[in-house]
């Protein structure tokens, strides 16, 4: 699923927008690194999402992530760092050899801490749906919709 990155509030209208169209507040201090999958702006280039019509959004809990969104000044574009079906990593070292020559850059920021994959919420319709469970608890998701 591409994702669109950012190092703090959207900075874009048009992402904004969207998930205020999908009625879903979630409080970043709780679900940092937190996917929402929403309709995608009419604005974005439809390479973005897919085809498919939707877009993930989130805060990365990466700091060089955050920083290299900040430092771009726009939200970034990218996709998990490993084939969808394959085993995740936290290792860059690891990516090489699955998807080395399918990439333009690997930012080596050393290996991760690694864990559960990101929790994936659905953000398209009138309630939050989980897509995929992860790290964060599907509970602690609610609660903090709730409380938006």
């Amino acid at each position: 699923m591409p994702a669109i990155a950012w190092s703090g509030p959207p900075p874009s209208e048009a992402v904004v927008a969207a998930l205020r169209d999908q009625r879903t507040a979630i409080d970043r201090s709780d679900t940092e690194g937190l996917p929402l999958v929403v309709a995608a702006p009419p604005t974005l280039a439809p390479e973005v999402s897919g085809g498919l019509g939707t877009v993930g959004v989130r805060v990365p809990a990466h700091d060089v992530t955050r920083a290299l969104a900040a430092a771009a000044g726009v939200p970034l574009t990218a996709t998990s760092a490993n084939i969808s079906g394959q085993p995740a990593t936290n290792d860059p070292e690891a990516v090489l050899p699955s998807l080395g020559n399918r990439l333009d850059v690997l930012v080596d920021a050393g290996v991760t801490a690694g864990g559960a994959p990101s929790t994936i919420i659905d953000a398209t319709g009138e309630t939050p749906r989980l897509i995929r469970a992860g790290a964060i608890p599907w509970d602690a998701v609610l609660t903090a919709s709730r409380r938006a």
